[in-house]
């Protein structure tokens, strides 16, 4: 074929002369697709680009923005694309249809998200669907009758491509995306540099490690408890940040974060923990949320993240926020940003520890005991929903004390676990024989929080002693004796103090002091990152809330043990003034008759989301019963008291029913079928029984 034969073929093929089919009908799609789908997701992950950081990726950031952007519009405009080639009207009223769709979805969801139609329940979601109903009709009729309009929807394809080219260009995405960390390091002049284990946990309070005598819970913690006995334990260490991405970077460099938004990476923190043993020690580094080692330093264990993955959670996170008033109890519109395999992180760094050839840092950084509160201390995984019920408003604040006091129980349930792995590494160190010559550095990133109208995670004037303070344990090589100190410190301490230990000076200047030196007078005041879920705000111009250093530690000190006293296999088990029932006998409790209350099983809002899943043991047991009135119930698994409930009023119930919820112990479950009852409790606290509710049947 003649060369201009075929170039006039390819520009009818791909743009026909009457603007039917080919690139025109895709930019239609494309411009109205990127706006409904793209564009909010690259706002959503440009605030949350962290998540992209801790699953490792970066050169599938590009991918994944392009694969946001096209593969929507791709997937809509086949159908019309194909049926154009067989039944080209068809084509011509399904491409109409699809253009109309997009644009009536697109406008629902701008109104909504700007606050423009008020909440009224299921009239909410009817006005929104008139709307969407009413663009869809109306660009529908346009397309058909006015060529200006095409042309217009066409020019709209302009504006998702730039935004696309923004946010990869654009901070913090950049940096991610395309930066690489110097990797310069520091030649140290150590004459026998002992090997270094340091570990991060996260969301870890040490209010919740505290016994009765506010050390380490040795009935509860029996790992940390045996590091604490050959270590020093400061309790007066508070974070300065509530959120991983920021209280990370604090710790590794030694330095107050200057912004929430500045990414955990190498490029951004060039001189950390790293860069200053890099030249003097092997480093087996597993990041989590934080990737500070420089490449080419380190090759941080785990693996990258798959553009696939990506875009499966980029979905799920779409589809999230086009919900414009969500459940009390759902999810933010957010950047999905957890580990649920992190006891699995945890055994794997545990297997990577070497011995010989030169010392060694050996640091993990886990997301545990963080939520998702997924984790038993059999190892084994529970069914109860991703988000504790009782978050709720915009900072995620505890609804009310009995509800605060449920989700800390899941809390310390993962704990427990972390515990154990904890337990388990000590061990295989001291099979080793290292143990004993290691300086080892146990810390968290930051606290939660568990008091009925305070956030969980956001610090309060409240909260702070829970939120704040976290463990800070140092073992030194060789030492054999514990010690408590209540000196003064922060977590930007934390490096300064290991450069002591070692008899080197940072190369570098830091905000932080090592506690074994002098503590400046402002080490009182506590400074605290701003966060969009703290209750506390800075003064007007700064970035940082402050709080009174020794009464927070008063307050830290004067909280109430997170379990009762005493070596109790259930004692994580047990929470709340009615904690002491679980493991009873039923019998031991039930009086008759039986109640005409009538109890339902696992329906309306109490549905877990992971029952089914491969591994997943069915211990939380919810449901509601047929009472306006509010009660306590036990749940009663195969004969013994399982867990309590307050029962409460839900929304998706509606009037007449209250729900309620319990996780029950493990070890109860049958092997086959688990026979569940309901108990009302009545009774004053010295002597409760149970009343036997009516038979439970089956929700939908």
């Amino acid at each position: 074929m003649d060369p201009r034969r075929r170039l006039t073929h390819l520009r009818t093929r791909w743009w026909p002369a009457n603007g039917d089919g080919g690139v025109p009908w895709f930019a239609e799609v494309l411009g109205v697709s990127g706006l409904l789908v793209a564009q909010p997701l690259y706002e959503v992950y440009r605030d949350g680009a962290d998540a992209f950081v801790w699953q490792r990726a970066d050169d599938e950031i590009a991918w994944w923005a392009l694969a946001v952007l096209l593969v929507p519009a791709v997937l809509l405009d086949l159908p019309s694309r194909l049926l154009r080639l067989v039944v080209p009207d068809v084509g011509r009223v399904v491409h109409a249809a699809t253009v109309g769709a997009l644009c009536g979805l697109l406008a629902a969801r701008t109104l909504a998200h700007q606050g423009g139609v008020p909440d009224a329940g299921s009239d909410h979601v009817v006005l929104l669907a008139g709307v969407a109903l009413g663009v869809s009709t109306v660009c529908v009729v346009a397309w058909h009758r006015s060529g200006g309009f095409r042309s217009w929807l066409r020019l709209v394809a302009i504006a998702p491509l730039v935004l696309c080219g923004t946010f990869l260009l654009g901070e913090p995405i950049r940096s991610i995306a395309f930066a690489q960390g110097t990797g310069a390091t520091v030649a140290l002049d150590l004459e026998d540099p002992p090997p270094i284990l340091f570990l991060i946990f996260d969301e870890l309070p040490l209010a919740s490690m505290l016994g009765a005598d506010d050390r380490i819970d040795a009935d509860l913690l029996p790992g940390f408890a045996r590091l604490a006995e050959q270590a020093t334990l400061y309790r007066n260490i508070s974070t300065v940040s509530p959120s991983s991405p920021t209280a990370v970077p604090a710790i590794l460099s030694g330095e107050y974060p200057t912004a929430s938004d500045v990414p955990p990476i190498a490029s951004e923190h060039p001189e950390n923990l790293f860069t200053l043993l890099a030249s003097t020690y092997r480093l087996n580094v597993w990041e989590s949320v934080a990737q500070l080692c420089p490449p080419d330093r380190c090759d941080s264990e785990g693996e990258s993240v798959s553009v696939p993955h990506l875009l499966r959670e980029a979905a799920d996170t779409w589809l999230t926020g086009f919900v414009p008033d969500p459940p009390e109890e759902q999810e933010a519109y957010k950047a999905p940003q957890s580990q649920p395999r992190a006891p699995s992180v945890f055994e794997d760094f545990t297997d990577s520890i070497r011995t010989g050839g030169g010392p060694q840092l050996d640091f993990l950084h886990v997301i545990l005991p963080h939520q998702p509160w997924y984790h038993l201390p059999s190892g084994a995984q529970h069914d109860a929903p991703f988000l504790a019920p009782g978050l709720v408003g915009s900072t995620y604040a505890w609804a009310d004390q009995h509800l605060a006091d449920a989700g800390r129980q899941r809390h310390l349930l993962q704990l427990v676990r972390t515990d154990v792995l904890l337990g388990r590494l000590i061990d295989a160190m001291e099979d080793a024989g290292t143990w004993d010559e290691t300086l080892v550095i146990v810390t968290a990133d930051h606290g939660a929080a568990f008091s009925a109208g305070e956030p969980i995670r956001g610090v309060s004037a409240e909260n702070a002693s829970q939120v704040m303070w976290v463990p800070l344990m140092v073992k030194q090589p060789g030492q054999r004796a514990d010690a408590v100190d209540d000196t003064p410190g922060r977590t930007i301490d934390v490096l300064p103090t290991l450069a002591s230990l070692l008899g080197v000076e940072l190369p570098w200047e830091v905000d932080g002091v090592a506690l074994d030196e002098p503590r400046p007078a402002e080490v009182e005041e506590r400074r605290m990152l701003r966060w969009a879920f703290n209750a506390l705000t800075p003064p007007a111009g700064e970035d940082y809330v402050t709080v009174d250093g020794a009464q927070g530690l008063r307050d830290l000190l004067a909280l109430p043990p997170a379990t009762a006293p005493g070596d109790d296999p259930l004692k994580p088990w047990r929470f709340g003034r009615r904690g002491d029932l679980i493991g009873l006998e039923t019998d031991s409790l039930a009086r008759a008759p039986a109640s005409e209350v009538r109890a339902t099983l696992g329906d309306g809002e109490c549905s877990a989301d992971r029952r089914g899943v491969d591994g997943v043991v069915p211990v939380y047991i919810c449901g509601s019963v047929d009472s306006v009135a509010p009660m306590e119930v036990l749940v009663s698994i195969n004969g013994y008291v399982g867990g309590w409930s307050e029962t409460r009023a839900t929304r998706t119930l509606g009037d007449g029913r209250r729900g309620f919820f319990a996780l029950v112990p493990d070890d109860l479950l049958a092997d086959e079928g688990d026979d569940i009852e309901l108990f009302q409790i009545v009774g004053d606290a010295s002597a409760p029984h149970g009343v036997r509710l009516a038979p439970m049947s089956l929700g939908s």
